[in-house]
């Protein structure tokens, strides 16, 4: 099933391949069912795909998670995955549904490997995503992007000095 051969808005930084590799990294998907309502489940099975994109593989066919992806997928959605390192950077990546890979050798070779990994589960689907936006959370660098976008932007308290002194 393949609705466009759009790719990814932005390319993600050589660091995200690592990043979604490592075991110790918490990946948390975040989808929108047809109420509007968010819904969140950790995945293992998030990677990087070829040509920027990126993998989420989905287990359940009936699950809510594949059911919400399906219907951004044809109706225009988009989903979003948060990457928490071991080392506590974080990672936010925007992304949007393009192609669901449920049949074929392309399947089949995936299917084989999720098997390997989770033995007695099927695969439903392999959704590959193009990634729009790929952002640190970090709160280092969130303050540093933050604060030269708006310098003036500041508390009084971080201006004047603890002797009540502007610095």
């Amino acid at each position: 099933m393949e609705k466009s051969r759009d790719r990814a808005n932005c390319s993600p930084p050589p660091e995200w391949a690592a990043i979604l590799a490592d075991p110790g990294t918490l990946k948390i998907l975040g989808t929108i069912d047809r109420d509007g309502r968010p819904r969140l489940a950790a995945k293992k099975l998030i990677r990087p795909g070829d040509d920027g994109l990126l993998e989420i593989w989905e287990l359940i066919e009936t699950s809510k998670t594949n059911a919400n992806l399906l219907a951004a997928f044809w109706f225009g959605g988009s989903a979003a995955v948060l990457a928490l390192t071991p080392d506590g950077r974080s990672f936010l990546i925007r992304c949007r549904p393009i192609r669901a890979i449920i049949c074929g050798q392309e399947f089949r070779t995936r299917y084989e490997e999720a098997r390997r990994e989770y033995p007695g589960t099927d695969l439903a689907a392999a959704w590959l995503m193009a990634v729009d936006e790929f952002e640190e959370g970090t709160l280092e660098r969130r303050r540093e992007i933050e604060e030269e976008a708006h310098p003036l932007m500041i508390h009084l308290d971080r201006l004047i000095g603890r002797d009540g002194k502007m610095p």
